[in-house]
């Protein structure tokens, strides 16, 4: 109950994306700065390069900004990528978007322009028979 406070709770990652190569520490700013600095420790072990934790986060801000261009994402569950959801269709290209997104120091602007400027992208969505005979239920 939240009026009757017992023992304190620290703030700790997820333990499915803890690893020991990218610990989870919080250090208070320096000076008279109004914060506990847990924002920023939960940002850069989110995004610490190569984690598991980085790892993820890229893969579903890439489902998530795929599924904006295409109405349709690669995974089933946009938020879920991991035991409980569907895997994706395609999850060669979930994993090279998610690397080039990474490398782009995640540059969310630097993933649009990837995807608008790709052949997938610039395709007609027009029906037409070779392609209904490829993939009829597309």
């Amino acid at each position: 109950e939240y009026s009757q406070p017992k023992e304190k709770v620290t703030p700790s990652p997820i333990s499915a994306l803890n690893d020991d190569d990218n610990r989870f520490d919080i250090t208070a700013p320096q000076g008279d700065f109004p914060s506990s600095g847990r924002r920023l420790a939960w940002a850069q072990w989110v995004t610490r390069s190569g984690s598991r934790a980085a790892s993820l986060m890229a893969r579903v801000q890439v489902n998530r900004i795929w599924q904006q261009h295409f109405g349709k994402p690669l995974a089933a569950i946009p938020g879920d990528l991991g035991h409980q959801g569907e895997a994706p269709m395609n999850p060669e290209l979930l994993d090279w978007l998610a690397a080039k997104f990474i490398d782009s120091g995640w540059s969310v602007k630097s993933l649009h322009r990837l995807i608008v400027s790709s052949a997938t992208y610039r395709q007609s969505s027009a029906m037409n028979e070779k392609g209904a005979k490829l993939d009829a239920d597309n």
